[in-house]
């Protein structure tokens, strides 16, 4: 008897626990999961298929077969993170930039423990995924006022250094040499040649709402040297193409206000931004958006995630008058 009520004790505490377990997993408002070495999940609770933008874990494990491809940015990133719980039994706070499931880019801290089994052997791995995405880009936008002021501290020390070689001696009697040698030079030839002039960038207005595909998109073009507006909807883009005529334009079509279908046609429908190039920029990749962005005057079309290489072709090549899409 006595056997009987220890062991109905024990499965009445194995099945509180394991209530106790589900409430925290199904309520939790982090991300939970778990998941083998390969790439799929066994589990993910509702905050987890939610961060990542799927309707339900049900939807989110069927869809994410590559949790490598798939979710991380840098597929590198989740071999990083194994190799690390491997050597070190778990980790914490670990970022990493991800995809929801429209293709919009995100920040995550996730914290993972391998669990294993009494052989040792490895079972899954168990893991808790926070968004930190906001306070990434308030640490993005601290960089960039940082680089800012390091640049401007540079540019006065700079123009301090000028202003002291100015006023030397031998600056002047150098730019006395200069001025008497320009001086014979225009005496043995009769024209005068023009400066030569910098070619102006290429100025790209991107139309994007999304706060941190905007800043990766316009911070990865600006390192290659284009001129880069930014508008958050539909009208915004509208009104900036026709005060600052870019030379390009890169248009999500998913856009608050106006959306971008509508931009696009307000665009080319006037004549005086017709000619300006306009490349669709989707997540969703659906059958038929790109015959659609096509058909009412886009002049080629892209899909998310970008990938600046097969961007900057197309941008080329409309640049140069080609037509990629037609």
């Amino acid at each position: 008897m006595a056997d009987i009520t220890l062991r109905k004790q024990a499965e009445d505490a194995l099945r509180l626990a394991e209530e106790k377990y589900r409430s925290i997993f199904e309520n939790a408002l982090e991300g939970i999961f778990q998941s083998p070495s390969a790439g799929h999940f066994l589990s993910v609770n509702p905050a987890m298929a939610r961060i990542h933008g799927y309707e339900s874990p049900a939807e989110m494990m069927a869809v994410v077969t590559e949790i490598g491809n798939q979710i991380y940015v840098d597929p590198e990133g989740r071999q990083e993170l194994i190799r690390r719980v491997e050597a070190e039994g778990q980790i914490t706070g670990y970022e990493y930039q991800a995809y929801r499931k429209d293709g919009d880019m995100m920040w995550l801290s996730e914290s993972v423990r391998a669990v294993r089994g009494s052989s040792g052997d490895l079972l899954y791995y168990e893991g808790i995924v926070e968004d930190v995405t906001q306070r990434k880009l308030k640490e993005l936008a601290l960089e960039r006022q940082v680089d800012e002021l390091k640049i401007e501290i540079d540019q006065a020390k700079l123009a301090r250094q000028v202003a002291e070689i100015t006023q030397s001696t031998y600056f002047q009697e150098i730019q006395a040499e200069v001025e008497r040698l320009r001086l014979e030079g225009s005496h043995d030839h009769d024209g005068k040649s023009a400066p030569s002039e910098a070619p102006s960038p290429i100025k790209v207005l991107l139309v994007e709402d999304n706060e941190m595909n905007r800043d990766m998109l316009s911070r990865r073009l600006r390192r290659l040297d284009y001129e880069v507006l930014i508008a958050a909807d539909g009208l915004e883009g509208v009104s900036m193409v026709a005060t600052h005529r870019p030379d390009i334009v890169l248009m999500d079509m998913s856009l608050p206000v106006m959306d971008g279908w509508e931009a696009t046609q307000t665009l080319k429908a006037n004549p005086a931004t017709a000619q300006i190039p306009i490349i669709a920029l989707t997540a969703h990749a659906m059958q038929g958006d790109r015959e659609k962005a096509l058909a009412i005057g886009c002049d080629e079309y892209d899909t998310k995630p970008i990938e600046l290489p097969r961007l900057i072709n197309k941008m080329t090549l409309l640049l140069e008058g080609k037509s990629p899409a037609l």
